[in-house]
């Protein structure tokens, strides 16, 4: 056999391997990419690493956060790798080194020598983290939220899995992600979809039937927070959850400003509560305060400054000067 001959029979040979690694790079683009990678490092990497272990091990520990000791955000990393991964080898050939042990250069380089970038919001690092590897590592997407749950009374999925055809076995509602979306069409051509809402405690399957998806179908979106209403429903000892209402996340925060704040206190401790709050009442919040006064069963507003901006630190304030227990969203 010819030269010529044994290296077009080695090329035929080699199709069926080529052909395998054509789905792993292309997922492997996509996740470079969509970390934030740009192109041209994502195809360096490719061509100078020759194990696909080794490709998706280098940019899934940067995305998990495994190097953030060397004083470098993930951003910061993900787009410089070529340099990161280059420029401690040349260290290494300057100065000395014990196996486990670094040399003050080299403590220099990967800090004073890489171009700085700007981080990744919380959001788009907690996402890194869970296609990475498969859990929140930093944080939770729904930990700002928490507040927000309790003051609208909203139970953990936990709680309404566990109660199944007891409590919560009425009109509901839950708050977290959509961790799983399966479109489905109908015998009559309508479309419905199933898809997993998880919180931080546990996780349900939802059901939205033809005309509530029509209605909504612009809030659902998989791993984005959504606010469902609805009901429970036991079926072989399943607990699923049919969904009449969908709000999206910002939609959430909007319908939660719209309503009033509650505050259930005694008749004589009134003046004290106001005295606490008065760093965040204004006239033109969009939130109107009210006070429940227990001792006398009775709703009351109070004149002139009776409202709040409710956002995140509001709250925050509320929780750290009042028992967030006694706090509640009415309509």
């Amino acid at each position: 056999m010819s030269t010529k001959e044994e290296f077009l029979a080695g090329v035929k040979g080699g199709i069926p391997i080529a052909l395998g690694y054509l789905p792993v790079s292309f997922t492997f683009g996509l996740i470079a990419v969509s970390g934030g990678l740009p192109v041209w490092i994502a195809c360096m990497i490719s061509l100078t690493n020759l194990t696909s272990a080794g490709q998706f091990a280098g940019t899934s520990l940067i995305f998990a956060g495994a190097f953030d000791e060397m004083g470098l955000n993930r951003h910061q990393m993900a787009q410089n790798l070529e340099l990161i991964m280059t420029k401690p080898l040349t260290s290494q050939i300057e100065g000395q080194m014990d196996l486990f042990g670094e040399t003050e250069t080299q403590k220099n380089v990967k800090t004073d020598d890489i171009p700085w970038v700007e981080e990744y919001t919380q959001k788009e690092l907690l996402k890194l983290e869970k296609e990475s590897t498969g859990m929140y590592i930093s944080g939770h997407p729904l930990a700002q939220y928490i507040d927000y749950k309790k003051i609208m009374r909203i139970p953990d999925i936990s709680d309404v899995i566990a109660s199944q055809s007891d409590e919560y076995e009425k009109y509901t509602e839950l708050f977290g992600m959509v961790t799983s979306l399966k479109l489905h069409t109908t015998k009559s051509n309508e479309k419905m979809c199933f898809m997993t809402i998880e919180d931080m405690t546990e996780s349900m399957e939802c059901v939205v039937f033809p005309k509530v998806y029509e209605q909504f179908k612009n809030a659902v979106e998989q791993e984005v927070p959504v606010y469902v209403a609805g009901k429970p429903a036991v079926r072989e000892e399943k607990c699923n959850f049919i969904v009449d209402l969908i709000f999206s996340e910002k939609e959430f925060v909007d319908m939660c400003s719209r309503r009033k704040l509650c505050i259930k206190i005694k008749t004589n401790e009134l003046n004290d509560v106001i005295s606490r709050l008065g760093g965040i009442l204004t006239d033109e919040g969009k939130t109107s305060v009210c006070f429940y006064l227990t001792d006398l069963k009775k709703l009351i507003s109070q004149k002139g400054k009776n409202k709040i901006n409710l956002s995140k630190n509001s709250l925050e304030f509320i929780k750290n000067n009042l028992n967030i227990e006694n706090i509640a969203l009415i309509k």
